[in-house]
């Protein structure tokens, strides 16, 4: 089962990671070398967490009336059944 992180994509291209109780700026070098280290969420848990997020940037950024949310898969081992990413990501 693939494990995903949650971006936050604001009006001004920001990119935010949720680490599972809010959101950490994501300067742009960094969104293309896949080394998050955000909360990870698997498949079946995408859709309550996706609802978290969307009520969190109600107050964090309560601006933004249509929030982009994008869910992205991060590479792990899957010979490795431990969770987290120290040792699991690919650069």
């Amino acid at each position: 089962m693939a494990d995903y992180n949650i971006i936050y994509i604001a009006k001004d291209d920001q990119h935010y990671l949720w680490n599972g109780s809010g959101f950490d700026l994501m300067p742009k070098d960094e969104n293309e070398k896949l080394m998050f280290s955000g909360k990870t969420y698997e498949d079946k848990e995408l859709p309550a967490i996706l609802e978290k997020c969307r009520k969190a940037i109600e107050h964090v950024f309560p601006e933004d009336k249509d929030p982009e949310l994008k869910s992205t898969e991060v590479p792990v081992n899957s010979k490795d059944e431990s969770k987290g990413h120290s040792g699991h990501i690919t650069s």
